[in-house]
């Protein structure tokens, strides 16, 4: 399976990074983690995969080029390039709103992560997607 991990660059709970991502490959087998370089999901999200010898893909926002569009432009390619199984999303801001309504349009299943909590399950447009 190909997790594509995101959500806000200033979302610094390495716990519940740790947690959900073991929650995940408990529950199906992870070959590929796709992610977009940020400071603390980015970097806590490598270490894992590493840990767990699962391959990493890192898409890096090109800010020289793009400005502040770049955040944007990145999670479009990533998104587009990395084919993704299942979306693992973290609090954010406004990019990250959009980067959730984007994946809830094209249906690719994801668990998103609003506060630490217990998992409860629920569905959105036909795809399994778990809310905490």
């Amino acid at each position: 399976m190909r997790l594509l991990i995101s959500g806000g660059r200033h979302f610094a709970e390495t716990a519940v990074i740790r947690r959900e991502l073991d929650d995940i490959l408990s529950a199906s087998p992870v070959s590929v983690l796709i992610h977009g370089g940020l400071p603390t999901i980015g970097v806590e999200a490598e270490s894992w995969a590493r840990e767990n010898n699962i391959h990493v893909v890192r898409y890096p926002a090109n800010w020289s080029l793009f400005g502040k569009h770049a955040e944007a432009k990145r999670n479009a390619f990533m998104l587009e390039d990395s084919r993704p199984d299942i979306i693992l999303m973290f609090p954010g801001g406004r990019q990250t709103a959009y980067f959730e309504r984007t994946v809830r349009e094209l249906h690719i299943p994801m668990t998103v992560v609003t506060q630490p909590c217990e998992h409860a399950l629920s569905q959105v447009s036909g795809e399994h997607l778990w809310q905490h």
